[in-house]
């Protein structure tokens, strides 16, 4: 189950993933749908774009776009992805997006509306 690529081993990422699904079961199903609904290319890997169209998306629909006029959503998806340590492939799969979700409260109040 936690072997994504299938390779017989579990590396370091599903690793993480193994722990953050059992100490976290409920938020990483929660965190793995929400991923898997705006992975709107399909291949499991969230681009910059997505995110941003994520990000756009739900600051209208919590009616937060006037609060945060500082930080339009691509500033806060590029901010969102070094969190996430994706500044080298401008990507991040389901596992990152899942323990960054769970490990930094602003990505978790950012995804949950609040």
């Amino acid at each position: 189950v936690f072997d994504e690529n299938h390779d017989g081993v579990i590396d370091f990422a599903e690793f993480l993933f193994m722990l953050a699904c059992d100490y976290n079961s409920e938020l990483a199903r929660k965190y793995g749908h929400m991923f898997e609904t705006r992975n709107t290319s399909g291949n499991g890997q969230m681009n910059k774009n997505e995110l941003i169209v994520f990000i756009t998306n739900m600051l209208a629909l919590s009616g937060r776009e006037h609060r945060l006029a500082d930080k339009d959503p691509a500033t806060i998806a590029s901010i969102t992805f070094n969190l996430l340590g994706a500044e080298e492939n401008e990507t991040v799969n389901k596992e990152q997006f899942i323990i960054g979700c769970i490990k930094y409260p602003i990505l978790v109040d950012l995804f949950n509306g609040n």
